[in-house]
């Protein structure tokens, strides 16, 4: 019967058929049919001793199954929020056709801007459901599922889905904001005789304020979590989106606690060291030390590669679970490596150089580089 079932395959078994110990084979269980008795076909599982089988290929079929499920929610609300951006600001110049000044238009300007400030709302209450009712739940007993299998070498997974919805949920609070200051400029510029336009822009401001400031801190707490669960493209991520956070907030004037210069050569480093992953973000951290001086609020958060990346976790093929050696799970039918921390390397990447050609008027600047010439001749 052991040969029948591949106990071998779990436990180191002596001569007399006693178990003294476990095999690595158990991480294959996931691939192989599972059986019955060979004379009768009854299952198994009620056998102490042939039960560890069944909790294993369990435990990987619905590991394996949800995994596919959340990467397709995530790739998903992924592309809905690229896609609302993209809505949202093309409809910009007709918001700005529709505003009017004036005390009879009050009640109407006011729609205007609740309807466009709450165009991340439906989606981010989603997430959250999501993240909350399912996706918590799943990884906490999916962990107390491994600690009932005494075999050392069945793999904890080491998850990074909620984090992943918790990214979305900021990327959606980010959004918001950066559409807040983007309508609150606009207000400030309008001629309006009852100055009801100027306070809406000023009530906007504030709000953008108070929410930097509480979604830099949450951010900081999430980029530890990545570190712990050694999830460098994650951190990289965190880390893009908290400083657009912070160039909101201090554009606005807001004094925020955060070392900007120690996050940025941080997530450079994460981009050298794991390029196939966090490396995918090199240019759009480029582009953020391009905000940063500038204290403009970023255009585009993402550049192809990881938009292209975000896509293929909806492309999960089932059968083909595996783990990194840091135990994240991923389908090697879908990934080459895995797609959360991927290959290391001992690379470092600089900051880019400036080029001050984009900064200066080119002729003013030669003007001034041959009067400083000719003064010193």
């Amino acid at each position: 019967m052991d040969a029948h079932v591949g106990l071998s395959q779990v436990y180191s078994i002596n001569k007399e058929g006693v178990i003294d110990g476990f095999n690595s084979g158990i991480g294959e269980l996931h691939k192989s049919p599972l059986v019955g008795c060979p004379t009768c076909g009854s299952s198994l599982k009620e056998v102490k001793r042939y039960a560890i089988i069944h909790k294993v290929k369990n435990a990987t079929n619905m590991l394996d199954r949800m995994v596919a499920k959340f990467g397709r929610k995530v790739s998903m609300w992924h592309r809905e929020i690229l896609e609302r951006e993209e809505l949202l600001r093309a409809r910009f110049v007709w918001f700005c056709k529709e505003i009017s000044p004036g005390p009879g238009a009050v009640k109407s300007n006011q729609e205007l801007v609740r309807e466009r400030g709450s165009w991340y709302m439906e989606i981010q209450s989603k997430i959250y459901s999501f993240l909350d009712d399912v996706v918590r739940p799943f990884e906490k007993d999916m962990s107390d599922i491994a600690s009932l299998i005494e075999a050392h070498p069945f793999r904890r997974p080491v998850f990074a889905f909620a984090l992943r919805l918790e990214l979305l949920f900021r990327r959606c609070r980010l959004e918001t904001l950066l559409e807040a200051r983007r309508m609150a400029d606009f207000l400030h510029r309008q001629d309006d005789p009852t100055s009801h336009l100027q306070t809406m822009a000023q009530g906007l401001l504030s709000t953008t304020e108070e929410q930097s400031v509480q979604n830099v801190d949450r951010i900081t707490i999430a980029i530890k979590e990545c570190r712990n669960r050694q999830l460098p493209a994650l951190e990289a991520e965190f880390t893009l989106t908290q400083l657009a956070f912070h160039v909101v907030g201090k554009k606005n004037g807001v004094d925020i606690t955060f070392d900007t210069s120690k996050s940025y050569e941080r997530a450079l480093h994460l981009c050298g060291k794991f390029p196939d992953t966090a490396g995918k973000f090199f240019r759009n951290f480029r582009l953020a030390k391009r905000s940063l001086d500038g204290l403009d609020p970023p255009k585009q958060m993402y550049a192809a590669e990881p938009i292209e990346h975000w896509k293929k976790w909806s492309r999960h093929v089932t059968g083909h679970l595996t783990f990194c050696d840091h135990h994240h799970p991923y389908s090697s039918a879908t990934f080459e490596d895995c797609p959360e921390c991927g290959r290391e390397t001992s690379s470092v990447l600089a900051p880019e150089p400036v080029d001050y050609e984009k900064y200066l008027d080119k002729h003013a600047f030669l003007k001034a580089m041959e009067r400083k010439a000719g003064a010193s001749a």
